[in-house]
């Protein structure tokens, strides 16, 4: 994988003055900001949005006739930002080079996620005074009713008179947290292979330092502005990446279902300029906070770049790119490896069979990964372990292989053994429906409405639908809008149960006999193939540092290629990004600055 390279116009070229800040200052903020910025010259004001010819609008998805962001050559550009109305002349500015980064992304998502974290616990936890350890309390601050220090067991005051403490470290799998933050995780039947795992759709960034203008008798008036609380979904709609799937798991499937986990140094994708600007306001906060700490004087302003600026750094538009992959002995499935499958998934039928027909609940549970206690997603807190409820345990534990519980019920388990289901075992996996995930709907005409002589598209409907005739497509009514109407053009899917598909497959080859070891396995089918690439290459435990290219599976084309062996080599491909990327500049201005 090689990121796309950043064409830039040498160093000489960038006649910047910086003489309006002493060149020691300078030097420190650049130090803060990375050699990934340029410097470009300062401007005296800025528009509300950088509208120009070969601009294009994103319309919103959550709110009619609404625009999340306008994009140049496929980045996003100024749109709806307080600079507009920021008073004092900018000292000097700073673009970065490159684009913003899934790491970086996932660093304002974290930062979204715990602190909503640390609001729940505030609120949420039984104890006031290890409630207030999530907030800065300062015991000097005086309120406006001359109230001086905390409200003695008053949390939404305090919350009010209080930020959150930073310096504050918790665990999510701290048992007594677990209760209070149970519903910042995906729902019990939404979850895949029931993995406990954080519900993106609820992350939301929360700030108030947007500015818009005001409306006045249908007439936008230039310099009035007020303040807005946001609320913007920091979910990314990476599944874009599956709209090019050709099949379950080809390297497009796995670039939707793992980009934001094992692509961290490539470009995000998939989000709205209303959240490229929620991100900048993020950074813009990150920023500030060390220049402060450095004693330096100046107020830093976030935003996306002007048209003119992308110039400054980049003319052509921004491709990725995937180098040739020789994917030939990473596909082969010798007869040693498949033979490791067989027993693998004969061991899990004989150890689900005997924890069902050993009679003694107590001996039951010696065969479960158990733990005394545990979090009952019910009554979302936590339950003693109840042996005499064998079902029960079951669907909270994991099953173990005990030699000793074997030996003990020998019998029982020649009994299971000499069974067909055991002899020709049936290996039960989920698919995540990819494609269908990446389906957005289409851009239609709004026939109401027309913006001089020409038909303005202002709308999504969905135009895809399943094999029953169901639509498929983001769910309509999952949006976000704040109190004056602005939405943030985000839309996901209310239940995502409905893309994990069960799938069954008997895993005996046809004639099946062993063989040499180092042999290609003979006699298989392409569903016991996939079935096998699922057991080896268990997509659901994939984490950052893996290399993706494992979880590729091939088409049943490619794999009957390597069974005739014959190579499969993928060639280089280069496409352009499914969504508009991001990058931003740094605004340097006096700290007198409103």
């Amino acid at each position: 994988m090689l990121k796309n390279v950043i064409i830039l116009y040498c160093f000489s070229a960038q006649l910047v003055v910086l003489s309006q800040i002493p060149g020691s200052d300078s030097r420190k903020i650049k130090s803060i900001l990375g050699n990934e910025f340029v410097a470009l010259n300062a401007k005296e004001s800025y528009p509300y949005s950088d509208l120009c010819a070969g601009c294009t609008f994103v319309p919103s998805l959550t709110l009619y006739r609404d625009t999340s962001g306008v994009v140049y050559n496929n980045e996003f550009i100024l749109f709806r930002h307080p600079l507009a109305y920021t008073d004092g002349k900018e000292l000097v500015k700073w673009i970065s080079v490159n684009h913003v980064t899934v790491k970086e992304y996932n660093e304002f998502q974290d930062y979204a996620r715990d602190s909503i974290a640390r609001e729940k616990l505030h609120y949420g936890l039984e104890g006031d005074q290890e409630a207030m350890e999530f907030l800065e309390v300062d015991n000097d601050k005086v309120d406006i009713h001359g109230f001086k220090g905390p409200y003695i067991g008053q949390r939404e005051p305090n919350r009010e008179k209080y930020p959150l403490n930073w310096n504050k470290k918790f665990s999510y799998d701290n048992q007594q947290y677990i209760p209070v933050l149970a519903d910042m995780y995906l729902p019990t039947p939404q979850r895949y292979y029931k993995m406990r795992k954080f519900d993106e759709r609820k992350i939301i960034y929360r700030y108030t330092d947007f500015y818009n203008v005001k409306l006045s008798s249908g007439i936008y008036e230039d310099h009035a502005y007020e303040r807005v609380q946001s609320f913007i979904p920091t979910l990314s709609n990476t599944y874009l990446w599956s709209a090019h799937a050709k099949h379950d798991r080809d390297l497009w499937s796995i670039h939707g279902q793992l980009y934001n986990t094992l692509f961290t140094n490539e470009i995000i994708i998939g989000i709205t300029g209303a959240q490229a600007n929620a991100f900048c306001h993020w950074k813009q906060r990150q920023l500030q906070k060390q220049l402060d700490n450095q004693g330096l004087k100046y107020k830093i302003i976030v935003s996306l770049p002007l048209k003119n600026d992308l110039r400054e750094v980049s003319k052509d538009k921004v491709h990725y790119k995937i180098e040739s992959k020789d994917y030939t002995s990473h596909w082969k499935i010798t007869s040693e490896e498949y033979e490791k499958f067989i027993q693998s998934v004969q061991d899990s039928v004989l150890l689900e069979e005997l924890y069902q027909k050993i009679p003694e609940n107590e001996d039951k549970m010696k065969l479960l990964t158990k733990s005394e206690f545990y979090f009952n997603e019910g009554s979302l807190g936590f339950s003693e372990l109840d042996p005499s409820n064998a079902e029960l345990c079951r669907s909270y534990f994991n099953l173990q292989y005990s030699k000793k519980m074997i030996r003990r019920y020998s019998s029982l388990v020649e009994e299971i053994q000499s069974t067909s289901h055991y002899k020709s075992p049936l290996f039960v996996y989920y698919v995540n429906d990819a494609y269908s995930r990446s389906i957005v709907g289409s851009l239609v005409p709004d026939r109401t409405w027309v913006e001089g002589r020409v038909r303005v598209p202002m709308y999504f409907e969905l135009s895809e639908t399943d094999s029953v005739g169901n639509p498929l497509g983001l769910d309509y009514a999952y949006g976000y809008i704040n109190a004056l109407g602005h939405s943030s053009g985000v839309r996901s899917h209310e239940d995502l149960s409905r893309f994990h598909h069960r799938k069954e497959v008997r895993i005996l080859p046809q004639n099946y006999k062993q063989q040499e070891k180092g042999e290609l396995i003979q006699g298989l089918s392409y569903d016991q193939a996939v079935a096998f690439y699922y057991w080896k290459y268990p997509i659901q435990f994939a984490k950052e540092g893996d290399d993706w290219n494992k979880y590729v599976i091939p088409s049943k084309e490619q794999f009957e290629k390597i069974q005739r062996g014959e190579t499969v080599i993928l060639p280089e491909q280069t496409i352009e990004y499914p969504s508009p990327v991001f990058r931003y500049v740094v605004h340097v201005f006096p700290k007198t600055s409103n």
